[in-house]
């Protein structure tokens, strides 16, 4: 701060958004560098890259180094003091008598403190903004024989906005799709029926299998998916708890005693083409069976198997 006071001119390329290089010279002499030594960076990333810093942490400084060619109140702030302190101390220094005023340099305090103190007085983040429904439009169209249309590459663009305030509001049940997982959730996003038929191409899945698994993905999400790709063996005293409790209510509705069949995480109402199933998430998903034998999705799921149970009895017996 000394040496930026000393001359009127630090002050004025500093507010003029310019790094005098004289300045970061006399700062280095002074024993308090302003550009942050290698030993006090610590790159960390969740990336597999092995290099040292990564290529995520690399862009990063180079975001930073960008930020500060435009605003070099960023070395400032690096050290610990914002543009308003900064600003401050120097119309302090400036305005003090050499002789008697000059206000002593502030005692430093550990890094430690210095870190716990900026975090406990941040504010908070302001709420993310909804993501716009349409990309901004690229200045340029895709090469003739890249197979790609501007229209797909600006809707793949929305597409990874959205995901990416998804993630940010802390939901990341999208995070680790697989590429078949990931198809059917472009296709439960009603793409058009080019895209849909194109999805089911290029995954080689069959056009009615695919079909069920987005309507899958409407009901369920991932899990609505695992649900239907993937049986597995619960407790068996929640199917045994299930399975009483929908034989009470088939009783109370006056039905035939038809007894309900259990297969894994499956109850099964024979010959009415009912089916309940168990996920992962303690839910039960209802399904109904077609006149091929085809089982699919039919309603949301429920965390009580007789709300799910009555959802799809409606729609297979209105009456």
């Amino acid at each position: 701060m000394d040496a930026v006071a000393a001359r009127a001119g630090h002050l004025a390329a500093l507010l003029d958004g310019e790094m005098p290089a004289q300045l970061v010279d006399a700062a280095r002499q002074a024993g308090v560098p302003l550009l942050p030594q290698p030993t006090e960076l610590d790159p960390d990333c969740s990336c597999p890259d092995w290099g040292y810093p990564c290529k995520h942490a690399a862009a990063l400084c180079y975001a930073i180094a960008a930020t500060i060619d435009t605003d070099p109140f960023v070395l400032f702030a690096l050290r610990g003091r914002s543009r308003e302190e900064v600003l401050a101390q120097l119309r302090a220094r400036r305005t003090a008598s050499p002789a008697t005023d000059t206000p002593p340099a502030p005692a430093g305090i550990p890094a430690v403190s210095a870190y716990a103190a900026w975090a406990e007085h941040t504010p908070k983040l302001p709420d993310l903004p909804a993501p716009s429904p349409h990309a901004a439009a690229l200045p340029v169209p895709p090469p003739s024989d890249s197979g790609l249309s501007l229209t797909d590459l600006e809707r793949l663009m929305a597409d990874a906005a959205a995901r990416t305030t998804q993630l940010l509001s802390g939901d990341t049940t999208c995070l680790h799709l697989t590429q078949h997982q990931d198809a059917v959730r472009i296709a439960a996003s009603s793409p058009g029926p080019e895209w849909f038929h194109n999805l089911i191409q290029n995954t080689g899945a069959k056009p009615t299998a695919f079909a069920r698994l987005v309507r899958a993905w409407h009901h369920g999400g991932p899990t609505g998916l695992t649900v239907a790709e993937q049986p597995h063996t619960p407790d068996p005293a929640e199917m045994a708890a299930a399975r009483t409790a929908l034989t009470m209510t088939l009783t109370e509705m006056a039905t035939d005693r038809v007894p309900l069949r259990a297969w894994r995480n499956r109850l099964t109402l024979p010959g009415q083409g009912i089916q309940l199933r168990l996920g992962p998430d303690a839910r039960w998903y209802p399904y109904l069976q077609d006149d091929d034998g085809e089982w699919w999705p039919a309603a949301p799921a429920d965390t009580d198997p007789v709300t799910a149970f009555i959802s799809v009895w409606q729609q297979r017996s209105p009456t």
